[in-house]
């Protein structure tokens, strides 16, 4: 079944209606959600030949889909494009290029991007918290504590998603003494720990082969009213399986 937004935009087509860019931009939207970067590719080219202008909105929408989709080559296409064009990609924008580079796990490449955001002043907590994930995902949790030490070096501030992209780069690197540290740390800071954080502890601790303190974090996170979902008993499951128990 076609989107209800896709029904609508083909029926403005079939009666003759030209879209603005703010009906273009809202259709990207939907698609880079998605994360349909055929879709997003097909709205720009259509923009281009209904001559309807692009704007940053329309841009950032696109390098979103192609972030979700981990097409680093077709974000940075229409950055440079965007470029060209004669806009001025903003902090979104450059997010949007290293989360792509992120999610194909060529930090090489997202650290080069991070570079130019430095350069051009547009430093977002955004992108350094896409940096820490990105080190956690390829076990570099060293590098990981470097960029969190880089946010408030340029006048930002660590938020929840901060210290949990950190905590669990601790946890998948099996330094839970660091990773409880980083929770003590975000507590110290008025951040309370959700289900993403709580989920890297027990994680981290039942990939360690260490069930008891694993099943002790469940506990404590029940008692202050977080409740485990699906990943949480998958990590212990996980746990389980490398010690062959059954619970």
């Amino acid at each position: 079944a076609l989107p209800i937004s896709e029904v609508y935009f083909d029926a403005m087509q079939q009666l003759g209606i030209v879209a603005s860019d703010v009906v273009y931009n809202s259709m990207i939207a939907v698609y880079a959600s998605a994360g349909d970067v055929v879709g997003v590719e097909q709205l720009l080219n259509d923009m281009d030949e209904s001559a309807v202008s692009k704007d940053v909105v329309t841009y950032n929408s696109a390098m979103s889909a192609a972030a979700k989709a981990g097409n680093s080559e077709r974000a940075m296409k229409w950055f440079w494009e965007m470029k060209r064009s004669g806009l001025q990609p903003d902090a979104v924008s450059y997010v949007s290029v290293v989360s792509a580079c992120v999610a194909k796990r060529d930090m090489k490449e997202a650290e080069r991007w991070l570079a130019d955001v430095i350069k051009e002043k547009v430093e977002s907590t955004a992108v350094f918290n896409c940096m820490i994930d990105g080190w956690g995902k390829v076990g570099d949790a060293k590098a990981a504590a470097d960029v969190f030490e880089q946010i408030r070096r340029h006048s930002l501030q660590p938020n929840l998603n901060s210290y949990n992209a950190l905590i669990n780069a601790h946890a998948k690197a099996g330094d839970m003494s660091s990773a409880l540290s980083a929770m003590s740390g975000m507590r110290r800071w008025g951040l309370r720990p959700d289900i993403v954080t709580y989920t890297a502890i027990v994680g981290g601790f039942a990939n360690a082969g260490n069930m008891a303190a694993a099943e002790e974090w469940l506990e404590n996170m029940r008692t202050t009213g977080v409740e485990p979902n699906a990943v949480t008993f998958g990590t212990l499951l996980k746990g389980c399986e490398r010690q062959h128990e059954v619970l």
